[in-house]
């Protein structure tokens, strides 16, 4: 069945519509096959088949309670439409099966955010940069904590972390852009709107005068 399943992911990331076929075989050999129930999972998500979807994945988590994939699945469907505390449950797990996996720290930090827990998102995106101090998402993340927090001068130096490591990259740009305006430094805000903005970030016309005055 590994190999039905490895030629399914071959298949899917062609483009091919016979990845699904492929899976499919996989758990007629073995019924039980992790790998296959959660690349099924994944496909019956992209064409809207939602509750399908989170059949299956309860169906692999129901055969392997060790297996990383399904939780991780199960809580990026859940975070997607709103269930943030089930998310937050199956990124935990995650966690607890491999510490070491920067992106998990991310996105639980993303779950924790969402659920107003500004200190355990602040911590897990620290986790995330400890981890993989290039990662300019949880920089750029952990920035946008500290923002929401008043402590824009630490925020505006996470933005600059970012940019330094992902020189295009816009968000942190415009984000920078409201530390520095909330410091009274409007050249520099002004600076990081207009990179922003040309590198495809667009700001509203209110935000534009009330930085580029």
């Amino acid at each position: 069945p590994d190999y039905y399943v490895n030629r399914g992911i071959a298949r899917h990331a062609m483009g091919d519509t016979t990845a699904m076929a492929d899976f499919q075989r996989a758990l007629v050999i073995n019924p039980n096959h992790v790998a296959a129930r959660a690349n099924i999972a994944n496909l019956q998500h992209r064409k809207g088949a939602t509750q399908d979807s989170m059949d299956e994945i309860e169906k692999a988590i129901d055969s392997d309670s060790s297996m990383l994939h399904p939780y991780l699945t199960r809580a990026y469907q859940r975070m997607e439409g709103g269930y943030y505390k089930g998310a937050l449950e199956d990124y935990d797990r995650a966690l607890e099966i491999e510490p070491r996996n920067a992106e998990t720290w991310l996105n639980r930090g993303i779950v924790k955010e969402k659920l107003n827990d500004l200190k355990g998102a602040f911590a897990d995106y620290t986790h995330a940069i400890e981890l993989n101090e290039k990662y300019e998402k949880a920089w750029l993340n952990r920035g946008n904590v500290l923002l929401k927090l008043g402590r824009y001068k630490e925020a505006a130096e996470d933005y600059t972390v970012a940019i330094t490591f992902y020189p295009e990259f816009a968000p942190a740009y415009y984000n920078r852009a409201i530390a520095y305006q909330r410091q009274k430094q409007n050249s520099l805000a002004c600076t990081d709107l207009t990179k922003a903005e040309a590198l495809g970030h667009k700001a509203t016309e209110k935000v534009k005068k009330e930085i580029c005055k």
